[in-house]
């Protein structure tokens, strides 16, 4: 009866062992790593063109646009400057014209992802120079603050 009855508790165990399936698995992890820079891009007209005029006119440039697109949680900030005018037919100059940046050339957070758009202004006085055409250089500047 001892032999019977350890046949039928070892079988009882296998039986118990058939419906389980035993799964082994090892995972190795890995990190993943990217560095994301900083950026900053400025997009200005290819020419500011004051038209003509004579000797004595004030010329005004109102609302044109610049876009500056940062990922800077920081912001950006806008500078200008410009040259002189000169003409390759006459020792005049005119005056670099006067830029004067909007409000929003200066923010304290990243731009759109599209860009943001920054208005500017632009003026200069004909003086007493030769006719001609006159040109000189506007240098637009984006810095992340």
């Amino acid at each position: 009866m001892r032999k019977l009855l350890a046949l039928v508790l070892a079988g009882a165990m296998l039986t118990a062992f058939a419906g389980t399936v035993l799964a082994v698995s090892d995972d190795d992890l890995s990190n993943t790593q990217v560095v994301v820079n900083s950026m900053i891009t400025i997009d200005a007209p290819a020419l500011l063109d004051f038209g003509s005029g004579v000797p004595g006119d004030v010329k005004t440039l109102t609302d044109e646009e610049l876009l500056v697109t940062t990922n800077n949680d920081a912001g950006y900030t806008v500078t200008s400057s410009a040259t002189a005018l000169t003409s390759g037919t006459s020792a005049d100059t005119i005056a670099a014209p006067t830029l004067t940046i909007g409000a929003e050339g200066t923010t304290a957070a990243r731009s759109a992802e599209a860009g943001d758009t920054v208005t500017f202004d632009a003026s200069l006085t004909i003086p007493f120079v030769d006719s001609g055409t006159y040109t000189g250089t506007a240098t637009f500047t984006a810095t992340t603050n």
